[in-house]
């Protein structure tokens, strides 16, 4: 008799906890449509730009160095006609993104000690948000995993924002441009 009443008990119990299960799984089904809806609407309001002929410099990271270096890479690049500096650093490197066009004469400025690697033909897929922005969780993420469904591979990202920027290889920006453009304008 003791155990039909603690098997009546416990069956339910799972009736009552399937219960609560499908109510919790409906509310975040709920609450990640509406997360993804602020998301979308941040993503239309967006502007994307591209940029192609890019070469990433990967330096060590030695700040005496990078002091005496800096400003003269920073006297060669000249923004006001379009040229890229995009500067990344790690605990131990640093990388500065540039125009394909500038990479001898940067070279030319660092000693050869310093320089890591050097990756070229790359491109980059510049994301300005707009709107509400600060206050939506998940929208980088977004992007991303949207990019990773359609197989293309990302060298890095760099996060100042309002701007996203998404470095790919050069033979992936029209596809990514495209798969961006079809996702926020859907």
């Amino acid at each position: 008799m003791k155990n039909e009443k603690a098997i009546g008990f416990l069956r339910l119990e799972l009736r009552r906890f399937k219960k609560e299960k499908l109510i919790i799984t409906l509310f975040h089904i709920d609450v990640t449509k509406l997360k993804l809806a602020e998301v979308e609407k941040i993503l239309k309001l967006s502007k994307i730009s591209t940029k192609s002929r890019l070469v990433f410099i990967t330096l060590e990271r030695d700040f005496s160095f990078l002091a005496k270096t800096l400003p003269k890479i920073l006297n060669i690049i000249n923004p006001s006609v379009g040229e890229v500096l995009r500067i990344v650093e790690g605990r131990e490197r640093f990388k500065i993104l540039v125009d394909h066009s500038k990479k001898d004469e940067i070279l030319s400025l660092v000693n050869k000690s310093y320089v890591t690697d050097i990756v070229e033909n790359l491109a980059e897929i510049n994301i300005h948000f707009t709107g509400d922005y600060v206050n939506v969780r998940g929208i980088r993420s977004t992007i991303l995993n949207e990019i990773s469904i359609n197989n293309i591979d990302v060298d890095e990202t760099i996060s100042c924002l309002p701007e996203f920027m998404i470095i790919l290889k050069e033979k992936d920006i029209g596809k990514a441009h495209d798969t961006l453009l079809s996702f926020f304008y859907k």
